[in-house]
């Protein structure tokens, strides 16, 4: 999913839309609006210039104005998109000490905090930044209201960034409560609600709760079918039966969502969806067309969000798989190494992933040869599969288990795939 401009985005938006009655003047105006524009755009350069000039203007206004904490902080979010951290960091410091906390514009204050917590998140200092998310959580209740819409879309923006780090657990009871909040008051098919329902069936999903990110997942297709969300719903929802083993839901749903994103004038690409029908690809032993899907996600992953972005850890991790079956050991090393530090640093809440990065550990292994590190390897392997809810997830590790081994230890794949079909058959009987 894509939602960290749309948050930036808003966050800037937001500062425009509720300020106070003022009288500024026509250059410093002109100036901020234009830096607004690009910064939507996504000119973070140009952005950048018109803000500065907007600041240069402010220069002998008094500090209590508004518009001088409002310019520092879409400054510093601008300085932020262009890699600036340290400048980022001071303009949002400084907008933060010059906004009131309380009053009508203790809304900006609090979006100015969600904002520098995204800042420290990015630089991982993520303590300090889960301290200015609670911060920011607490002023919008104080400001709007425990139960507000406004606070609904501070949790959501803050829950966003706990699952771009991986948090998942973090994420749940965030997005748990600002859906309540928001079934309350907004229609179904609200670009909001919509946003914190697919939110939530990826953190579940994540989790390995797939039958209630199904649910999450299709509840928002029944509704959203003109959201320009839709694209992103169905992606989730058809990962989710491709998880569960039921391709035939899975395939239409995929393939429709990357029709439907190509249309779309902007943000085209959705490689998610071209990396989970990899995955169906994979387990269906197509492996030259998973080895393209995969190699095809990395690089629409590598165009969207450059090439130290987390989002490529699922492809390189299919990628290997694909490459031990292939007995291409070298590539798959090469590929589970890129991929580890992301395993460990941005998805340690999502245990199918983990569970998955150890099998294929074990498998390489067996591909060279060292039986101390197979048996090793195998012991933590499967006990991390065991670990998993009894279902598709389990099924499913077991059967990439099988598969991964069976070029190199068909003693082990065979134990393997009777498990993994074990678990399949009490699926099916559970469904019936």
């Amino acid at each position: 999913m894509t939602f960290r401009h749309a948050a930036g985005a808003w966050l800037v938006t937001v500062l425009a839309a509720a300020q106070p009655p003022a009288q500024p003047t026509q250059s410093w105006n002109d100036a901020y609006r234009a830096g607004l524009a690009l910064f939507e755009q996504r000119d973070y350069g140009r952005a950048r210039a018109a803000l500065l000039d907007a600041l240069v203007d402010l220069q002998d206004r008094p500090e209590v104005d508004w518009r001088l904490p409002a310019t520092l902080h879409v400054l510093g979010v601008c300085e932020q998109a262009l890699g600036r951290y340290t400048e980022a960091r001071q303009h949002l410091e400084a907008a933060l000490s010059r906004w009131p906390a309380t009053g009508e514009n203790a809304g900006q204050r609090a979006t100015t905090l969600e904002s520098l917590g995204n800042l420290l998140a990015d630089t991982g200092d993520w303590d300090s930044a889960e301290q200015r998310f609670r911060s920011a959580i607490a002023l919008k209740e104080r400001a709007y209201g425990a139960d507000s819409l406004e606070t609904a879309s501070a949790l959501s923006r803050v829950a966003e960034t706990f699952i771009s780090r991986g948090q998942l657990l973090g994420a749940k009871p965030l997005l748990e409560r600002a859906l309540d909040i928001q079934r309350l008051s907004l229609p179904a098919a609200d670009a909001d609600l919509l946003a914190t329902r697919i939110m939530l069936a990826h953190t579940l999903r994540g989790l390995g709760h797939l039958d209630a990110a199904r649910r999450y997942a299709a509840d928002a297709e029944a509704v959203g079918r003109q959201s320009r969300l839709y694209p992103e719903i169905l992606c989730i929802l058809g990962d989710v039966y491709r998880r569960e083993g039921n391709s035939t839901r899975a395939v239409p749903l995929l393939r429709q969502a990357i029709a439907l994103a190509a249309l779309r004038s902007s943000e085209q690409e959705l490689p998610a969806a071209v990396i989970s029908l990899a995955y169906v690809d994979l387990t269906e032993g197509r492996l030259l067309s998973a080895t393209k899907g995969f190699q095809g996600g990395i690089i629409m992953i590598q165009r969207l969000w450059g090439a130290g972005g987390p989002e490529v850890a699922s492809a390189q991790i299919g990628l290997a798989a694909a490459m031990l079956e292939l007995r291409r050991v070298e590539e798959a090393s090469a590929l589970l190494d890129s991929a580890q530090p992301f395993i460990e640093s941005v998805f340690p809440d999502d245990h199918v992933f983990q569970a998955t990065g150890l099998v294929l550990r074990a498998a390489l292994a067996a591909a060279r040869g060292d039986r101390d590190r197979t048996a090793e390897g195998v012991r933590s392997a499967w006990a991390a599969i065991e670990r998993e809810a009894p279902g598709a997830a389990q099924a499913g590790l077991w059967a990439i288990c099988a598969r991964s081994m069976r070029p190199y230890r068909p003693d082990l794949a065979k134990i393997a795939e009777k498990r993994s079909r074990k678990r399949s058959r009490e699926i099916a009987v559970e469904k019936f």
